[in-house]
C-alpha cells in the first residue's frame, strides 16, 4: 500500500502542475503534466488489479455513483478528457456508460461515471457529443 500512496502523491502533484500551467495559459505544459498524472493513475489501477489477483483479503469500501438522471455519449468514438481541452489526455467513452453532469465550462461538460474497477471518476466531454437524460 505504500507504493499506492506514493503513486497517489505523484499523481496529485502532476495534476496540480497541470492546473497551475493551465491557469498560466501554458496549454502544452498542462497537457504534458496531465499525461503524467494519467500514466500514474493507470499504474495505480494496475497495482490494485495485481494485488486483487494475488488474493489479498483486504476489503475496499465501494464507491457508489449517485443514480440521478443520466447522460450518454452520441457514439463509441467520443473521447473523454482530463481537462476541457481537445489536446488533453483522453479515453474513449462508449454510449453505454451512464454519465452524470457535474459542471459545464466553455462548451464542455464535466461528467461523473463509474469505471471498470467500480470506482467513481470524472472526465470532460464536449456538450455536442452527449445526449441529455430522457
Amino acid at each position: 500500500m505504500a507504493v499506492l500512496a506514493a503513486e497517489a502523491e505523484q499523481e496529485a502533484k502532476a495534476a496540480n502542475r497541470a492546473g497551475t500551467a493551465l491557469a498560466a495559459g501554458d496549454e502544452a505544459a498542462a497537457v504534458l503534466a496531465d499525461s503524467e498524472a494519467l500514466a500514474t493513475a493507470q499504474a495505480q489501477d494496475m497495482t490494485l488489479l495485481d494485488e486483487s489477483l494475488q488474493g489479498d483479503d483486504e476489503m475496499f469500501e465501494e464507491e457508489v455513483v449517485d443514480p440521478g438522471p443520466r447522460w450518454h455519449t452520441v457514439s463509441a468514438s467520443v473521447t473523454a478528457h482530463r481537462r476541457p481541452l481537445p489536446a488533453s489526455p483522453a479515453v474513449a467513452m462508449p454510449p453505454d456508460v451512464p454519465l452524470k453532469l457535474v459542471d459545464q465550462e466553455g462548451g464542455w461538460g464535466l461528467f461523473e461515471y463509474e469505471t471498470n474497477y467500480g470506482t467513481a471518476a470524472v472526465a470532460w466531454i464536449r456538450m455536442d457529443q452527449v445526449v441529455p437524460p430522457a
